[in-house]
């Protein structure tokens, strides 16, 4: 398989996300992750491009496994995304694994972690100047200070989510 060809699996991946059934897509996820390591023309001129396909296809597996409540999966996935973004200083991708980290631990009840994830995504967002991402952040802060009862910083982030 050649980059080229995991691009062009993740991207027809992507389309069908609006006419298939999440199964049926999370199948085709899980099948083209264990293909990942059959990409055969990685150089140091496309490593990068390759990063950032493996975390959009953990990012897709992550949210896949989110919804359906498997949030164990959900977060092993983020934290691979993470990883790799990490290694690969790719901070987009960074900042959406820390979000589906943060969701994760946010609906297992992990307060602390949740606040921890949010916040680095809260960060990586606000010096990608992405307003967009930072409102998605902070309307689950909000919800997670909420939760909590620390009323004041949840009426604060709901109130800067809008």
């Amino acid at each position: 398989m050649t980059l080229r060809d995991f691009d062009f699996a993740l991207a027809e991946l992507r389309s069908s996300a609006q006419s298939d059934d999440p199964a049926s897509i999370e199948k085709r996820a899980m099948e083209l992750l264990q293909s990942v390591s059959l990409v055969d023309d990685i150089t140091p001129d496309n490593k990068s491009e390759f990063s950032d396909l493996q975390c959009q296809l953990l990012t897709r597996l992550s949210t896949l496994c989110r919804d359906r409540n498997a949030l164990d999966e959900a977060l092993n996935y983020a934290q691979s995304a993470i990883a790799i973004a990490e290694e690969s200083n790719l901070q987009p991708s960074l900042a959406v694994a820390y979000r589906l980290a943060g969701e994760a631990h946010s609906r297992k009840h992990e307060n602390a972690d949740a606040l921890q994830s949010f916040q680095k995504a809260f960060e990586l967002q606000e010096g990608l100047k992405n307003k967009r991402g930072m409102a998605m952040i902070a309307r689950e802060l909000g919800i997670l200070f909420n939760r909590t009862s620390e009323y004041v910083q949840a009426l604060e982030y709901s109130h800067q989510s809008l």
